[in-house]
């Protein structure tokens, strides 16, 4: 492979990661500021028989999990073509 087709591969994929990088942190920020009673009335209410609403530990790891998706994007943003 020649030196050019190297160069324009390597610019591929820092637009390939930065995409990424950019939608983990719109899920990431969906999945935190979303009430997680809507998320969880999309995802899971018909598992349910009463539909009473989601459980603590459901809204707990929903939020962790959308922080971790931010971080994991902004991480993917500041270090990924490192």
């Amino acid at each position: 492979m020649c030196y050019f087709a190297r160069e324009n591969l390597k610019e591929k994929d820092m637009t390939q990661e930065v995409i990424a990088a950019i939608v983990l942190c719109i899920i990431g920020v969906c999945l935190v500021f979303i009430s997680p009673k809507r998320i969880w009335s999309v995802t899971d209410k018909w598992k349910t028989r009463g539909g009473e609403g989601p459980s603590k530990a459901f809204i707990i790891i929903t939020n962790v999990l959308g922080i971790i998706m931010i971080l994991a994007g902004c991480g993917l943003l500041l270090f990924g073509s490192a």
